[in-house]
């Protein structure tokens, strides 16, 4: 009888032991960590891509780590990823991106309608949705990006997030404290969708090689230079009051015209700046032949053996 009743109350105490260890994650939420997003979507092509992406917040040094091997977020989990993002917003003053996260710009759902009206009947059920470019703009407190040295796809320039070698501006944290800032030297090719959207101090921006007597070099994506409510679509009075542009102010408008939602773009006063010979042969040389070497370059490391 003795020994009945110590074994009862060793697993009356194994129990007790076993809830106190569970209430945290259980008051989080089916034992959820509220500080831990897990890509809970489900893809249906593209066999390659895995489901294991997750976005770890730690609130005591506000930092931000993007775990994603190639997937992003589905569709079909996109606002609940959103309020996520939301969520966490007002501590986030750092991302971080592993030498092994790739943030491909994709996301998969099914074809609509509209999309077959548009597309035709046999497009792919690849969607670009712009899910990090729009989440980054919800972290109006982030004050740089770090990017882990060997990513293949991403770097960090003195906070600003590039695609590798410069080439294209991913996204400007939009509680970076500079008023002026001057897009790299290297930056010929495109500004992403929301790269610029609700910055909070900056007034003045300068594009580098921005037009050119050989083609319109850079590229504006959409709301690349915006103000908005991000849920809304609402424009709003942007922080970005200058713009400096190699080019007439009608070209300027052209380039931006392509794309929606640029209003940030179009509320400042353009600094025009005239091209002449040099500028031109100087960014003509630049793009054609040594950004296109460095591009050529990195797809060697694809021939080495056992990749």
């Amino acid at each position: 009888m003795n020994r009945t009743i110590k074994r009862l109350l060793l697993v009356i105490l194994s129990v007790c032991v076993m809830l106190t260890l569970a209430l945290p994650a259980l008051a989080a939420g089916d034992g959820d960590d509220p500080n831990v997003y897990v890509n809970k979507g489900k893809y249906v092509a593209d066999e390659w891509v895995d489901t294991d992406s997750t976005y770890v917040f730690d609130p005591a040094s506000g930092r931000l780590t993007i775990n994603d091997h190639g997937n992003a977020v589905p569709v079909n989990d996109e606002y609940a990823f959103y309020d996520w993002i939301k969520a966490i917003a007002p501590g986030v003053r750092t991302v971080f991106i592993p030498k092994d996260s790739e943030l491909e710009n994709f996301s998969i759902r099914a074809l609509t309608e509209e999309d077959a009206e548009f597309w035709g009947e046999d497009h792919q059920n690849v969607y670009n949705s712009n899910v990090f470019w729009k989440a980054f703009s919800y972290l109006y407190n982030l004050e740089r990006f770090e990017v882990e040295a060997g990513n293949p796809e991403f770097e960090a320039k003195d906070g600003v997030l590039y695609t590798r070698h410069c080439y294209d501006l991913v996204h400007y944290p939009a509680a970076r404290p500079d008023k002026t800032y001057t897009v790299d030297k290297w930056c010929l090719l495109t500004i992403y969708p929301y790269a610029f959207c609700n910055t909070r101090f900056l007034e003045r921006l300068e594009l580098a090689y921005s037009h050119s007597l050989y083609g319109d070099l850079m590229m504006v994506w959409e709301r690349g230079l915006s103000a908005l409510d991000l849920d809304s679509g609402e424009e709003r009075e942007s922080s970005i009051k200058e713009i400096a542009y190699y080019g007439t102010e009608e070209e300027f408008t052209k380039v931006i015209s392509y794309y929606e939602g640029n209003n940030a773009a179009r509320q400042a006063k353009l600094d025009c700046r005239k091209t002449d010979f040099i500028h031109d042969m100087i960014t003509y040389i630049k793009f054609n032949f040594f950004i296109m070497l460095r591009l050529q370059l990195d797809w060697l490391r694809y021939l080495t053996p056992g990749r």
